[in-house]
């Protein structure tokens, strides 16, 4: 069990089964989008600096729950859209305004981006011109030290963002920034993307390149766009949940069955790894039960070295970053 104290892990489990937290798993209905309801990314109406350990990133951020878990389209405007701007000015060399308003030119520009990552570096991205959580965790984000922040000037070099610890004593509105103050529109033509990027289910797995210094991660993944942007709730059964149990398993020290069937059990093994993250780790993730983009990387993963046979035994538990599939098949 890495960095997790298995005393306070088995409280918070045990409080969260017998209901001393009150923090539901609705039951399984027919209707399907329901249940994934509560995923469905609402928009990056801010930005915010973010934690990475050792440096600073700004990214978009829901203010309301909060989450990185947002969505921005053409019609937006706010700190979210002049977080994407920068992104995209400093690590892709986009020739655009950091105005915070949406328009075409930014369109064009996060479009070039995604393309670049899909067919240059092989990831599971659609170059859509559309910010959700795929965009926020496959592209590369500007650094930034903590001493004279100035999103003019990162300390050049770009990198993977896994889900940051926010930071909102530092002030968004201050001049360096070049930030507006808050979203100012809310158009129809985000609820498109809402509606397209919330519920692919997670059908599948794979081997996936790193996290370093080890070779291998396996996590869900959805196979028909491809994308590691998926969701799993109650009923959902395949390889996509045993990747999601065998986490929880290895890192969470969570007792359940490795069957691929995404029970009770495992909801509440789920809501305890989220618990975790949020109230001991301190990142923006719900405490709800349900797989999404917010728990595929703000919860830990068990890595693999590469003399490793099948999924026990791993090495350690560490955040994976986007990375690039090794092979499809989940046994070795």
């Amino acid at each position: 069990m890495w960095r997790l104290d298995k005393l306070l892990m088995r409280a918070v489990t045990a409080a969260l089964a017998a209901g001393m937290l009150v923090i539901a798993v609705a039951e399984p209905t027919e209707a399907e989008p329901v249940a994934h309801a509560s995923s469905t990314p609402g928009p990056c109406d801010d930005g915010q600096w973010g934690g990475t350990g050792e440096h600073l990133t700004f990214v978009p951020v829901n203010d309301s729950v909060p989450t990185e878990f947002c969505t921005l389209a053409p019609g937006h405007e706010g700190p979210g859209v002049a977080a994407v701007q920068n992104m995209l000015i400093h690590c892709y060399g986009q020739d655009i305004e950091r105005n915070g308003i949406w328009d075409e030119a930014t369109t064009v520009a996060l479009e070039n981006a995604q393309h670049w990552e899909r067919v240059v570096n092989g990831k599971a991205i659609r170059d859509d011109g559309q910010f959700t959580g795929e965009s926020r965790f496959a592209l590369e984000w500007p650094i930034y030290g903590y001493d004279d922040i100035d999103l003019d000037a990162p300390l050049g070099h770009c990198r993977l963002v896994s889900l940051t610890y926010l930071l909102p004593e530092l002030d968004t509105s201050a001049p360096h920034n070049s930030s507006p103050d808050a979203l100012t529109d809310t158009p129809d033509t985000p609820q498109t993307v809402q509606a397209s990027a919330a519920g692919a289910d997670c059908d599948h797995a794979v081997w996936r390149f790193g996290p370093w210094p080890h070779d291998e991660a396996f996590t869900p993944m959805n196979t028909e766009v491809p994308t590691e942007f998926c969701v799993l709730d109650l009923g959902d059964q395949g390889w996509g949940v045993v990747a999601v149990q065998n986490m929880l398993i290895h890192c969470y020290g969570q007792d359940i069955e490795l069957d691929g069937v995404f029970d009770q059990a495992t909801a509440t093994a789920l809501q305890t790894a989220q618990y975790w993250e949020r109230q001991v780790s301190g990142k923006a993730v719900r405490v709800d039960g349900i797989y999404s983009t917010e728990s595929r990387f703000a919860l830990l993963w068990p890595a693999y070295d590469e003399d490793n046979e099948g999924l026990d035994d791993p090495a350690e538990c560490l955040p994976v970053e986007h990375a690039i599939p090794s092979r499809d098949f989940p046994t070795r």
